[in-house]
């Protein structure tokens, strides 16, 4: 285990514990110090990007909404009242609507905040989760939403992960992770996942799951739940090739992200403003993409 003082880029009064954390909110994860998945694929499209958004706060989708909420039901179904909440039907163009939802407002501070129809639909979809053979089993006997935090031993950085259910096997751990599409077939959602950087995922997630506890995970698995009805749902098994491609992918974003914080340090002992790096200043050539250069090969 790396001794904390080598930590690199925060200070050792900062620091959370490392180890588990069972009782940490999702809020509470997310506002925590330590680089993410979802802060590995900032630095992966670009460090500016990364530094963008630990700066600047998302403001949550609609379909953010419907994913924490669906989390919460399949998950934490006793703890959903103190994640989410429903929106009342209110007529918000009359002054008494105004005045209700601005008390809904006021009292929902801190949830996640979705429409009854959402809601309605986020319950058919876990209904739909757990009439799948395969999902339910996966989803039962684990425990959902822990925290983890790290040391990467290589860039000496605080790692952190939240697997939505882990499973203990005895000398091995199943992760599951709940994933919402709009098309779960293979053919489309593979493409999908590739997309997202789901590999990725399995990865960071798994190494960092043994790092903590000293056991494997042998299986990451993704319970896919389509968005509209039927509300189709597959389960799908990480392979060996994509959670390797996965380790080797994530392990470039934290060198990237490594020297940034390195530069970064520099700079700020010379009083000097730091930039973080975007897509380059250079002009670059723009060329044909793989599959039409292929095309070009074969009219010629």
């Amino acid at each position: 285990m790396v001794e904390i003082k080598k930590v690199s880029d925060i200070g050792v009064k900062e620091l959370p514990a490392l180890g588990i954390h069972n009782d940490m909110s999702n809020n509470a994860y997310h506002s925590s110090l330590g680089i993410s998945k979802s802060g590995l694929d900032n630095v992966h499209r670009s460090p500016l990007h990364y530094a963008y958004h630990k700066n600047n706060q998302r403001e949550q989708t609609k379909a953010m909404a419907i994913g924490t909420a669906l989390h919460s039901l399949v998950l934490e179904p006793e703890k959903f009242e103190d994640d989410c909440i429903v929106a009342p039907e209110v007529d918000r163009r009359t002054k008494i609507g105004k005045i209700d939802y601005a008390e809904f407002l006021q009292k929902s501070e801190g949830k996640t905040i979705i429409s009854q129809k959402d809601y309605d639909k986020c319950v058919d979809m876990r209904t739909a989760v757990y009439e799948h053979e395969a999902a339910s089993k996966l989803l039962e006997g684990g425990v959902a939403e822990q925290s983890f935090f790290w040391i990467d031993e290589n860039f000496h950085l605080l790692c952190k992960c939240r697997p939505d259910y882990l499973k203990d096997m005895g000398d091995y751990y199943i992760a599951v992770d709940v994933k919402t599409t709009d098309n779960a077939d293979p053919k489309e959602w593979f493409k999908s996942a590739y997309k997202y950087r789901y590999h990725v995922q399995a990865g960071f997630y798994s190494d960092g799951i043994e790092h903590v506890t000293g056991k494997p995970v042998k299986a990451f698995c993704f319970v896919v739940v389509e968005k509209d009805p039927p509300h189709g749902v597959a389960v799908y098994h990480g392979s060996g090739e994509l959670v390797n491609e996965g380790r080797f992918e994530y392990v470039s974003d934290l060198k990237r992200y490594f020297f940034c914080k390195e530069n970064k340090k520099v700079a700020d002992e010379k009083k000097e403003a730091y930039k973080w790096p975007g897509y380059g200043n250079h002009i670059q050539v723009l060329d044909l993409p793989g599959w039409a250069s292929n095309n070009l090969r074969r009219r010629t």
